[in-house]
């Protein structure tokens, strides 16, 4: 089904105010009007919300007017919708860039790392492989943050919802902002 952009900006406003989803094949009469964003859809735009309350340590985003690299591993999905999303038109207060994670040693490469279902190698071996870069894990992988990613986004009841590892985040040397440590379902000291 294609990504529709419109929808895409939608979810990026909407998304942490506990957005439903909705995903499989609309009717023709429900594809004339904009629909619901998918879950993958709605999955991007947190990805992209999130950077907005993680704050790196000094030297860890080089130049501050950098972008934010979102790097994903496994789901080429996640990706694509990525890609439309970075590539429309609307302004954003935050530059990002999209890299396609294809090998280990490119793990630390980016600033947000999001680890698919499709990942050769177990997320303890990625979380292994980041091991105390400031990076900020995320991963759809059930159990993600029992097994030290920082955050696991799932989906509850047709909502998109997520759960912090603060161990995780300190490892890391990341600070996630108060705002969003009241949204996350879980918080795993």
């Amino acid at each position: 089904m294609p990504v529709s952009k419109s929808w895409i900006a939608r979810a990026v406003l909407l998304c942490l105010l506990g957005l439903r989803t909705t995903g499989g094949v609309r009717p023709a009469a429900a594809r004339a009007r904009p629909s619901p964003p998918t879950e993958i859809e709605v999955r991007g735009a947190f990805l992209l919300n999130f950077a907005g309350f993680v704050t790196w340590p000094d030297g860890a985003r080089g130049n501050p007017e950098a972008a934010t690299v979102i790097g994903v591993l496994g789901d080429e999905r996640l990706s694509e919708v990525l890609a439309l999303a970075l590539e429309s038109e609307r302004p954003r207060s935050r530059a990002f860039s999209l890299t396609v994670i294809d090998s280990p040693d490119q793990l630390t490469s980016c600033h947000i790392l999001y680890v698919g279902e499709a990942t050769p190698i177990s997320a303890l071996e990625v979380l292994a492989a980041v091991g105390d870069s400031p990076v900020l894990t995320v991963s759809s992988r059930e159990g993600f943050t029992d097994q030290g990613g920082i955050i696991g986004l799932f989906s509850e009841k047709g909502r998109m919802r997520f759960d912090i590892n603060r161990r995780s985040e300190r490892h890391a040397r990341l600070q996630i902002s108060s705002r969003l440590l009241r949204l996350a379902r879980k918080l795993l000291e």
